[in-house]
């Protein structure tokens, strides 16, 4: 329950949110800038009544100043253990992810996790996790175009169609990261070090 997640975190209710964080947003390697062109992008392809929706919401422990922010938005304060920053993902209609440099980032899987969508650039785990249509959209890095039409289309996004989207985060995220799944993996390793030994 969205709604309900939103309560929960003090944050007004019946809005689209859009999600993201990062410890440092003024590291130039998790696209803080990127994302700000490609918020002006959507800003300007959404109708009015839509528009005046959206909310962003984020979390970070950089202070975020000077910026001319194109939709409502709201700094969290630090999020405490797990259960809120689960409810901050529950409370998105998306994540976005608009790292242009990252083996994770791990936040990316936490959304999916909590069964919240997500666009991201094509780098580190994205490249594993997100599928275009099933658990969010995942574009060319720096394609800021591309990523505001990711927001764009989960934004408006038919509630129906939204459902199914968010019920694949959860298991895509769960197939790709369970515990049997990295069992495998390891037994897979290990098999091909212990055969290549054998030939040499």
């Amino acid at each position: 329950d969205k709604n309900k997640a939103a309560l929960d975190l003090q944050l007004p209710v019946g809005r689209k949110i859009i999600f993201f964080g990062a410890n440092d947003l003024n590291d130039p390697r998790k696209g803080f800038e990127e994302l700000l062109q490609s918020l002006n992008l959507l800003k300007l392809g959404l109708p009015e009544d839509i528009r005046q929706k959206v909310l962003l919401v984020f979390a970070s422990k950089s202070a975020i100043t000077e910026v001319e922010w194109p939709f409502d938005h709201i700094q969290l304060p630090f999020l405490h253990g797990e259960e809120q920053l689960a409810r901050a993902y529950q409370a998105a209609s998306v994540f976005v992810s608009p790292s242009v440099e990252d083996a994770g980032p791990m936040m990316l899987l936490e959304s999916m996790l909590c069964a919240t969508p997500v666009v991201a650039f094509a780098i580190g785990l994205a490249k594993d996790a997100v599928i275009n249509n099933v658990t969010g959209f995942i574009v060319p890095p720096l394609d800021v175009n591309k990523f505001a039409d990711g927001m764009k289309t989960i934004i408006q996004m038919p509630e129906q169609q939204y459902d199914l989207l968010a019920n694949r985060c959860c298991t895509r995220a769960s197939e790709l990261f369970s515990k049997q799944r990295e069992i495998r993996e390891y037994q897979h390793l290990f098999g091909e070090l212990i055969k290549n030994k054998e030939h040499v």
